[in-house]
C-alpha cells in the first residue's frame, strides 16, 4: 500500500509503501532502494546517482500514538521534509506530570480507605483527567 510520495525535484521522487506484515519500502525514481520490517517506524539509508553525483539519503518513519506517523526525509545531511512535532519539556509540563502522579496516589488511598469497590474508578478518573490535561497542553504548545 502506497503511504506517500514525495517529488524532491521534476525528475527525481521517493515513494514510501507499507504492508501489512510490516513490510516499509522506499523507491526511487520507480526503483527499490530500501527495504526494512518495522511496525513503528525505521531508518532508511541509501545512496542514488543524481546526474553523475553519488547522494546520500537517510528517511526516518516513526509512529506515536499521540501524534500519528511522522517522516523526517535528509539528503547529504540537510533537511528536504520533516513533519515529526518537536516535543519541547518544560517546567511547567514536568510539574503537571508529578501533580498527575500525586493525585493519583492520593485518588487510590481515599478510595481505598472509604469505598473499596469504588477504589480504582476515582484513580482512573483522576489519572485520565490528567492525561487529557498534558495532551491539551501538548496540542496548545503545538500550534504556538
Amino acid at each position: 500500500m502506497k503511504y506517500f510520495t514525495f517529488n524532491i525535484n521534476k525528475n527525481a521522487k521517493l515513494e514510501f509503501n507499507n504492508d501489512y506484515t510490516g513490510k516499509e519500502s522506499i523507491f526511487y525514481n520507480g526503483e527499490e532502494v530500501s527495504s526494512i520490517r518495522s511496525f513503528c517506524g525505521g531508518h532508511h539509508s541509501f545512496k542514488v546517482n543524481e546526474a553523475g553525483e553519488q547522494v546520500n539519503y537517510d528517511v526516518k518513519i516513526s509512529m506515536n500514538m499521540f501524534t500519528g506517523i511522522a517522516s523526517e526525509i535528509m539528503r547529504n545531511g540537510e533537511v528536504l521534509f520533516s513533519n515529526k512535532p518537536e516535543m519541547k519539556t518544560s517546567a511547567g509540563s514536568w510539574i503537571g506530570i508529578i501533580l498527575l502522579v500525586f493525585l493519583f496516589i492520593v485518588a487510590t488511598v481515599v478510595g481505598y480507605k472509604f469505598g473499596q469497590g469504588n477504589s480504582y474508578y476515582l484513580a482512573l478518573i483522576f489519572f485520565l483527567s490528567g492525561i487529557g490535561l498534558i495532551l491539551n497542553q501538548y496540542r496548545n504548545k503545538k500550534k504556538d
